[in-house]
């Protein structure tokens, strides 16, 4: 549990990192194409601004995922094997029980 600790803080300082590095303007333009082919400014301003919302959007998705992680650390139990011990066949065991030569089967 302490790696999967370490892991979800690491995640989250690199979307801080992240978030710290678009602020002052989106990442991208999106894409090659759309720097080749977008010459006009308004054009790259709505590339801008939909590639802010995809960001926005990412972000915030996983954020919630890394939540619900977290969550699940906070909520560990120990795994009762039990039940799932009591549904495993055990080959030794059938083969002592019905003989181990058997055709029938």
């Amino acid at each position: 549990l302490d790696l999967a600790r370490k892991c979800v803080h690491q995640a989250q300082r690199l979307l801080e990192q992240e978030t710290d590095r678009n602020i002052g303007g989106s990442g991208g333009a999106g894409g090659k194409r759309g720097r080749e082919r977008d010459a006009d400014q308004e054009t790259t301003a709505a590339r801008a601004r939909s590639l802010e919302v995809f960001q926005t959007h990412r972000r915030a998705e996983l954020e919630v995922e890394l939540r619900d992680v977290e969550r699940f650390i906070k909520k560990r139990r120990d795994v009762d094997l039990t039940a799932l011990m009591s549904r495993t066949l055990a080959f030794e065991d059938l083969i002592s029980t019905h003989g181990q030569g058997s055709a029938d089967g």
